[in-house]
């Protein structure tokens, strides 16, 4: 039995160790969305340009300075915070545009009857 000090440190020293420094202190799996918008482009069309703007800068660093350093890369990390936005902006827009579809198709359809 120790003081909540003790304890609180302790469990702030467990996430210095993997797997849990990845989900605390370097988010890595930030990291993974934007490939992943590329992929979805057909659906996210704006986050999928921001997140090619941000891999070409990405590739111009691993092909012609060739470092490794996290603080070349620290944009990126940063970066996957404005994509977060844009993918809910991009999901909004195709929701709506879906609603508009469906409502146009619907006035069409009613009214083409005879």
């Amino acid at each position: 039995a120790g003081s909540l000090q003790e304890k609180t440190l302790h469990f702030y020293e467990g996430t210095y160790k993997s797997p849990w420094v990845y989900f605390t202190w370097n988010p890595v799996f930030m990291l993974m969305l934007f490939p992943l918008a590329v992929v979805f482009f057909p659906l996210l069309p704006r986050s999928a340009i921001y997140a090619s703007v941000i891999l070409v800068q990405v590739a111009a660093l691993l092909i012609i300075v060739n470092t490794m350093n996290w603080r070349y890369y620290y944009f990126l990390y940063l970066g996957s915070y404005f994509l977060f936005p844009m993918i809910i902006a991009d999901i909004h827009q195709m929701l709506k545009k879906r609603k508009t579809l469906s409502c146009t198709h619907a006035f069409y359809y009613n009214n083409t009857k005879l």
